[in-house]
């Protein structure tokens, strides 16, 4: 069916679209970081008070990333406005080589931070669940 010419067209261009991609993945991961600093990475830290866990080296900056999250709301969100605004503004700016090539950069970046959290919250709990079934109480190596 042809496009009737009285309708404007409603369709997002391609730049739009790739904008709108990028925008909804970097809050996703934001939301995700600032969730686990906010809610996850008090309650783990406590758990690993509690059970007197030696805590790893990359364990304790992200405990100590997330305390100085909450401890500052209003930094953590100027950061991750500042954030959506470069992924939102730069794609205008940039020339579509250079522009494709940041947005790589910019969701492998995401991803691996999201995993580095993740592994740094979850990693003492498996050994020391490890250190538990194998009899050696909470020592965590």
């Amino acid at each position: 069916m042809p496009p009737n010419p009285s309708q404007p067209e409603r369709r997002l261009s391609l730049m739009g679209r790739f904008v709108l991609f990028r925008l909804i993945v970097t809050s996703a991961a934001i939301v995700l970081l600032l969730a686990g600093a906010v809610f996850l990475a008090p309650r783990m830290e406590a758990v690993y008070k509690d059970m007197k866990v030696e805590l790893p080296g990359l364990s304790v900056m992200v405990f100590g990333a997330a305390r100085a999250a909450r401890s500052a709301p209003w930094a953590s969100l100027m950061g991750a406005a500042g954030a959506l605004v470069a992924v939102v503004s730069l794609p205008l700016i940039l020339p579509r080589p250079l522009n494709y090539l940041l947005t790589i950069v910019l969701f492998v970046g995401l991803f691996a931070a999201v995993a580095v959290v993740a592994a740094a919250i979850f990693w003492p709990y498996l050994t020391m669940l490890q250190s538990l079934t194998d009899g050696r109480g909470t020592e965590v190596r």
